[in-house]
């Protein structure tokens, strides 16, 4: 799907659906043919060669996740520990710099 806003990929993970998009003003509208359960990812693409990278680890999404803090003098971690479904190596998150 694209719009002004930019190129937007959807998968569903949990078999076809009919989507269709509508544009209003600054947002939109996505509306499934039907009722659906199960899996949708949505992912807005930066690069054009980024899809084949997306395409590759799309079965891999997190489910939870669980935190934990440490402190030591004026330094502190913070660790997401991420539940996932599929290969956990495969997971791809975004992380703004001040999250690294």
């Amino acid at each position: 799907m694209k719009n002004s806003a930019g190129t937007y990929i959807i998968y569903s993970l949990s078999g076809s659906i009919s989507i269709t998009a509508t544009a209003k003003g600054g947002g939109g509208t996505l509306i499934a043919s039907q009722a659906f359960t199960g899996v949708i990812r949505v992912v807005k693409l930066s690069e054009a060669g980024h899809e084949s990278l997306l395409d590759a680890h799309v079965d891999t999404y997190p489910t939870s996740v669980a935190t934990s803090y440490s402190f030591a003098g004026d330094g502190s971690t913070l660790t997401f520990t991420w539940a996932v479904k599929g290969t956990p190596n495969d997971l791809l998150m975004l992380t703004w710099p001040h999250h690294r």
